[in-house]
């Protein structure tokens, strides 16, 4: 297959996928509840979104943590409900908790 064929296969796939694929990825990432696991799994620990500032328990987001570091700075990426987006989820322990940012 010539260089255009290839060129024009990888734009039409790109469509399809932007089009069709990720939004139903998305919307399912979005309506599936995070696992209910027990507060002893994350004892003291808090997911905050870094963005908008929406905290939960570790555990209710599906997160464990024993015997973690206080002071160590975690961040993982996750989806956050309130940004309704892929963010960066800061997890401290409530030893270290700050006020949430003001937006």
């Amino acid at each position: 297959m010539p260089l255009w064929g290839w060129i024009i296969l990888s734009v039409g796939l790109g469509v399809v996928i932007g089009t069709l694929v990720l939004p139903r990825v998305l919307g399912l990432i979005a309506s599936t509840p995070p696992p209910a696991l027990s507060e002893s799994l994350a004892p003291g620990w808090y997911a905050r979104c870094t963005r908008c500032g929406r905290t939960r328990t570790l555990a209710s987001v599906g997160g464990v943590r024993l015997g973690g570091n206080r002071g160590a700075k975690k961040v993982t990426v996750a989806w956050c409900r309130g940004c309704r987006g892929l963010r960066l989820i800061r997890i401290v322990h409530q030893s270290r908790m700050e006020p949430p940012p003001a937006h």
